[in-house]
């Protein structure tokens, strides 16, 4: 239920946009360790979950090329 008023298709799409929002940022906790605190000081955990999620971050974007370099080479032959 939402407090828009809009047509039920458009409910709909909000609510599945959100639910693909909440698979991502619940992807990063998992992946990344977002809910681990490695030290008592601020700077290092802003550090830690920088890098952390920037190593996430790489590794998906060279599987999403790898997957779609090895598609247009399967879709060749």
């Amino acid at each position: 239920m939402i407090n828009k008023p809009v047509g039920a298709a458009s409910a709909m799409l909000f609510h599945s946009g959100r639910g693909n929002q909440e698979a991502i940022l619940g992807e990063g906790k998992h992946w990344t360790s977002l809910d681990y605190v490695p030290c008592r000081r601020l700077v290092a955990n802003q550090l830690y979950s920088g890098c952390a999620l920037l190593a996430h971050n790489l590794g998906r974007d060279l599987q999403i090329a790898v997957t779609s370099l090895a598609q247009q080479i399967a879709g060749d032959r």
